[in-house]
């Protein structure tokens, strides 16, 4: 690459919310969104949308697409704050009408209380007697929004605080003003879009907003795998200007970030230092030093996503979560009596709502859950590790890598030094071979012994912990002897 060639690499946000440089994913969720604008419009009303998910799950990044692809079909499009419900000033500012908000401070319609004053439509007298023949007085947010016209999109973020941040004496009109959005009662389109974590489908309850259209209360999720791919090339690619094939860092980076995209974030920019110290290219020792780096990264997030929470109360809740099933939840009760171990019956509850609030907790069904696999992990093995345990599967498969396709890819680099980007690869290359429908089944890679070439595979959703291998004597069966693969937050000990 020419210095003329060369970009300046700036590095990603390090902030857990923003929009999203390279976006992929989330098809279902905007094809939805596309045909909701589209309703709306045609029926001249509107409704609300709710998007609930862990920290790190690309909330604000889904909230950033909604709107270009709003903006595509010509809505307004307006990211507002939470005082944006009840103070008209505020909501008017949002929308870019600042001449009209500045009227209303500038005291220029008078002391009319929770007035503003709109050009162009009647007249009005202030409190404090003046008149004007031009510029009557919207009371309060609800007016502000049915004075506009054509379609109008609000992004709300953060939304998890709207109850507990809603001064008293304003919930009634918060109330009002979304009841009439989320049931089109404003006289025009308009869609709200709400994100938050956990807590923001009962913050919205506790202000009378309990049921949402077909695909408008939307529970986010990871990435799908080929979308975290997308996301991780395009910064190797587009942004990093890697030269080569980027599918081994790819295989690493995707293996451990989990279609996470606060994860991915972690790894892009050490990503993006080692490709720009070799040039664009790939190197063995610049992938140890992004996955050493990336792990850091994880923690740092962990971290500050429990900030706040004292020892002892993370304490109670990875002693809590440490036996749940993959894809299992937990009852509030099971949480709070693990925390009344240590704490009265109001503190418990007080450390569950602040827990619900960080993010470390989500709603989950009928439960509740740590929203983030390898959170979890982090949580149980530093403070409760002694129930940390080795799962035991009742599937299990042997298959064989061949010696030919060890030297396949140890040719391309000294990749077997590090087994966290060797065996993914050798392993999918094993699964592969077995016959229909054995290979058909949704099997995890989970461990492999470089002396025999073996490699075990056990169903997905009995490894709890991803890298722990099951002992065969368990199982009444003799296998081989099996490496431990190893766990992706290995070394990420406090």
């Amino acid at each position: 690459m020419s210095k003329s060639q060369k970009k300046t690499i700036v590095k990603p946000a390090t902030r857990e919310r923003g929009e999203a440089r390279y976006f992929h994913g989330r098809v279902k969720i905007l094809d939805d969104f596309k045909e909701l604008l589209g309703r709306a419009k045609k029926g001249n009303s509107g409704t609300s949308i709710l998007i609930q998910a862990a920290p790190g799950a690309g909330k604000t990044a889904l909230l950033h697409e909604c709107a270009r692809l709003a903006r595509v079909q010509r809505w307004q499009t307006a990211k507002i704050q939470l005082d944006a419900l009840w103070d008209p000033t505020t909501l008017l500012q949002s929308l870019g009408r600042k001449k009209d908000a500045k009227q209303k401070e500038s005291g220029w319609r008078g002391k009319l209380e929770g007035g503003v004053a709109l050009p162009g439509i009647g007249s009005v007298k202030g409190g404090g007697g003046y008149e004007s023949q031009k510029k009557p007085a919207l009371r309060n947010t609800l007016e502000v929004l049915k004075a506009g016209e054509g379609a109008l999109l609000l992004t709300l973020d953060e939304a998890q605080i709207l109850a507990k941040r809603t001064p008293g004496e304003q919930k009634h009109r918060v109330t009002i003003i979304l009841n009439a959005i989320h049931n089109g009662g404003v006289e025009r389109p308009v869609i709200l879009i709400a994100a938050g974590l956990g807590a923001t489908a009962a913050a919205f309850d506790s202000l009378g907003i309990s049921r949402f259209d077909p695909g408008c209360h939307i529970n986010l999720g990871p990435l799908s795998e080929g979308a975290s791919r997308a996301v991780i090339q395009d910064w190797l690619i587009e942004e990093g200007g890697a030269k080569g094939n980027p599918a081994l860092w790819i295989d690493a980076i995707a293996h451990e970030t989990n279609g996470w995209p606060q994860h991915i974030m972690a790894y892009a920019w050490p990503a993006l230092k080692q490709l720009k110290s070799t040039g664009g290219d790939f190197t063995p020792e610049g992938l140890k030093t992004v996955l050493k780096e990336g792990r850091a990264g994880r923690i740092e997030f962990y971290e500050a996503r429990t900030q706040g929470l004292f020892k002892k109360e993370r304490q109670c809740i990875a002693r809590a979560v440490a036996g749940m099933e993959p894809d299992g939840n937990l009852d509030k009760d099971t949480i709070i009596t693990s925390l009344r171990k240590e704490f009265s019956k109001d503190e418990a509850e007080v450390i569950f709502k602040r827990a619900l609030h960080k993010g470390v907790l989500d709603a989950r069904g009928d439960g509740y859950v740590i929203p983030i696999p390898s959170m979890q992990d982090w949580l149980v093995s530093n403070y409760a590790p002694e129930l940390k345990r080795t799962p035991k599967f009742n599937w299990y498969l042997v298959a064989r890598i061949t010696d030919s396709e060890i030297n396949s890819h140890t040719n391309e680099g000294p990749y077997n030094e590090d087994p966290a980007i060797l065996l993914p690869r050798l392993a999918s290359d094993a699964l592969n071979r077995l016959p229909s429908p054995i290979s058909g089944r949704d099997w995890v890679f989970n461990a492999v012994d470089m002396d025999t070439k073996d490699v075990l595979f056990t169903v997905a959703g009995q490894n709890k912990t991803v890298g722990r291998s099951a002992s065969p004597d368990d199982q009444g069966i003799s296998t081989p002897t099996l490496g431990q693969f190893p766990d992706p937050d290995h070394g990420l000990e406090r």
